[in-house]
């Protein structure tokens, strides 16, 4: 049987996005130059609201953080219409405000946290069974004396824990590069939450390392720009977002094989 997989050709990826930054630069920064403003006067008001009585400026402090997420959500959004040749606007940075795709997308991030909530809990657990193991072998009546921030440390260092961070940290990178696709696909396709993580399953099936590696190169070159007193951002900030809008373009096709297959 043929296998129909696609597969993220990773510096073509990065190409083609480059190519797409030229006369997009100014609408991805005046969208985050937008944000940067609205965050500003959040920030200002929450200051205002701590002076006069502290939970209400906990409440708005709360509320910005939840608009921020739902503006860099708009980022990407101008990212993903960008990778397919659509037109794009800054106003594009409100397309996550509206209240059902929004209430959505904060309904995906829990469901992200939870996902990955059982590695920090495994890793946590192997730390306090580290630390335990530890004080046993000191010794209940000495131990009692001795427990303190040296013991913990202890617990953190121990071979079981530093096995322990290898393996689950390698589980923790290799589920959030199968669900890096979830708020593309609610975003393009206006999906459930669920359904937006079981599909980014199937779009990176087989892409792993590929998107390790497009991850790195990203990287890499995010470095290089800030180099020259940052300037280079200019050019690497649209990037980053078109280039994970590519990603998408590429990979969305493997969803769509896997469910024509069943």
């Amino acid at each position: 049987m043929t296998d129909t997989t696609v597969k993220l050709p990773i510096w073509d990826s990065i190409i083609q996005a480059w190519h797409k930054v030229h006369g997009a630069k100014q609408t991805v920064w005046g969208a985050l130059l937008l944000i940067i403003a609205i965050m500003v006067g959040f920030a200002i008001l929450s200051g205002i609201a701590n002076a006069i009585y502290i939970p209400l400026g906990s409440v708005i402090s709360f509320i910005s953080q939840i608009f921020f997420y739902l503006l860099i959500a708009g980022m990407i959004y101008i990212g993903l219409q960008r990778a397919q040749d659509t037109p794009i606007s800054y106003k594009m940075v409100f397309r996550a405000v509206e209240w059902r795709l929004g209430a959505k997308l904060i309904l995906l991030y829990i469901l992200k946290c939870l996902i990955m909530l059982p590695f920090v809990l495994i890793l946590l657990f192997t730390v306090f069974i580290s630390a335990f193991l530890h004080v046993m072998t000191m010794g209940f009546s000495h131990a009692s004396e001795t427990v303190n921030a040296a013991t913990v440390s202890a617990g953190f260092s121990s071979p079981l824990s530093i096995l322990a961070f290898i393996i689950v940290g390698c589980a923790f990178i290799y589920t959030f590069t199968r669900i890096m696709l979830a708020v593309p696909f609610l975003l393009m396709q206006n999906t459930g939450a669920w359904e937006a993580i079981v599909l980014s399953f199937r779009a990176t099936r087989c892409n792993f390392w590929r998107i390790v590696g497009w991850y790195i190169s990203l990287w890499l070159i995010m470095v290089i720009s800030i180099i020259p007193v940052g300037i280079g951002l200019i050019w690497t900030l649209p990037l980053v977002y078109i280039a994970y809008g590519m990603v998408y373009k590429t990979l969305s096709a493997n969803a769509n094989n896997s469910m024509m297959i069943k």
